[in-house]
């Protein structure tokens, strides 16, 4: 009986552990290749376990079936085993970052040719083609392991996990060196050859938890690294925010300061303007007259620091809207001798935003101020046309004139920057022309979101 019982452990139970791990590591890294499909390593250990397995099973049958004889599973053990050498030989070229596409073609058509052989040799030629490859695969499996040792060796920074494997394979070769000196009767040798798939699977379920933790610890390092980023860009942003939100502010403020200079410039200027032209004229002012041109620029000073015009310039058409100016400027041009034409549409193809047409009324104003202090004109013009593609605005008249070309590249004057700022300031185009006898100041506004 104690006889017995060793027997069967060795013989049987052994062997059926052994089966059994191969089995679940085969389902294990199967599992793991179909869920990341570029480890091939993976796979091909998984298709390496299967085949090892089956090819084990033949020691713990016990009867022929599915087949009609016994001779036929020996046949399907050697063909697994030859294929598991050759699984083997893939896996430690993909598990070692290692290619050899044309050597790979050759073992695998010389191994389905030994495998066609296998299952239809005759009987009596079955043992030796058993001996003969089981020889060259052992011999095929001993050179590979050695491959990955030296491979594993040499690589100055291997894959995580490439040393441990060859520190099992070199384990390995040194079981099949013991066991071709002629001891494969003794202890190390039968252990050798029961438990190298299981220790080789528990290997390699050891490589991937290592890797499971590894990553883990990267994850954690990049989780830690990243709060710390972005800890550092949400400080870097909430001050770049503050300095962004100071510059706006200086902006708005330098900006309603040009308007104010623009404003007054335009407004106050001509205001002024129209006031010594009249007191130049009238040799003497009465009491009311005088009281009335500093209300006048009381008005225009009240004007520009509101931001709007005398009348509701948001409303009206454009006769109407510009009629307030015509008027203060046609009693001027009286008192000067001037006469002037004014133009207007009967009505605005599309609504005009205020600040376009307070822009507008301060063009007009320094555009017919200038006219007046610097042309010596006797006639002045004032039209504008408004059409479903803009809007255009003309003043001109027919003074001595002046040279643009001078004026633009030497940058004088202040009345000709504020009036071209304004005007691109709404989105528009003024375009000068001047010769003796004629002078032309054309604004072009399109219609264009933002303008109409």
């Amino acid at each position: 009986m104690p006889e017995h019982r060793k027997q069967l452990w060795e013989q049987r139970e052994l062997f059926a552990i052994n089966l059994s791990v191969s089995l679940v590591i085969a389902g294990l890294f199967l599992v793991f290749w179909l869920l990341r499909r570029s480890e091939y390593a993976f796979g091909w250990f998984a298709l390496t376990c299967l085949f090892w397995s089956i090819g084990i099973s033949n020691m713990l049958v016990t009867s022929a079936w599915p087949f009609d004889n016994g001779e036929t599973w020996d046949r399907l053990s050697l063909v697994a085993f030859i294929l598991y050498c050759c699984s083997f030989c893939m896996f430690a070229w993909a598990f070692g970052g290692m290619n050899f596409p044309r050597l790979a073609r050759f073992i695998w058509g010389i191994s389905a040719a030994v495998c066609v052989l296998v299952m239809v040799v005759p009987s009596a030629k079955i043992s030796a083609l058993q001996i003969s490859s089981a020889l060259g695969y052992r011999i095929l499996f001993t050179l590979i392991c050695l491959q990955f040792v030296i491979h594993a060796c040499r690589t100055p920074a291997p894959a995580p996990g490439q040393r441990m494997l060859g520190i099992c394979l070199f384990f390995f070769l040194i079981i099949s060196t013991y066991e071709g000196l002629g001891h494969t009767a003794s202890a190390l040798g039968y252990l050798g050859l029961v438990f190298s798939a299981p220790i080789m699977s528990v290997v390699m379920f050891l490589i991937v938890a290592w890797r499971f933790a590894s990553s883990l610890r990267r994850i954690e390092t990049f989780n830690e690294e990243l709060q710390v980023a972005v800890t550092n860009t949400r400080e870097e942003l909430t001050h770049t925010l503050k300095r962004e939100h100071h510059l706006e502010i200086d902006n708005i403020r330098l900006n309603e300061r040009l308007r104010l200079t623009h404003d007054l410039h335009d407004s106050m200027g001509s205001a002024l303007m129209r006031s010594i032209i009249h007191t130049e004229q009238s040799r003497s002012l009465s009491q009311d007259q005088f009281l009335s041109m500093l209300r006048s620029l009381r008005d225009d000073l009240r004007h520009v620091i509101d931001g709007t015009s005398a009348t509701d310039i948001t409303n009206g058409t454009p006769t109407e809207w510009i009629a307030p100016l015509r008027r203060r400027f046609v009693v001027l041009f009286d008192e000067l001798g001037l006469t002037s034409h004014w133009v207007m549409p009967e009505q605005w193809p599309l609504p005009l935003p205020s600040s376009s047409r307070l822009a507008l009324i301060r063009f007009v104003e320094e555009a017919l101020s200038n006219a007046i202090k610097h042309s010596g004109a006797s006639h002045l013009s004032v039209e504008m046309q408004a059409t479903t593609q803009g809007l255009n605005l003309c003043v001109s008249d027919n003074g001595r004139g002046f040279d643009v070309a001078s004026v633009t590249f030497n940058d004088v004057g202040t009345g000709m920057r504020s009036m071209r700022a304004r005007i691109e300031r709404i989105g528009g185009q003024l375009e000068i022309e001047s010769a003796p006898g004629a002078t032309t100041l054309q604004v072009s506004l399109r219609n264009e979101p933002g303008i109409f």
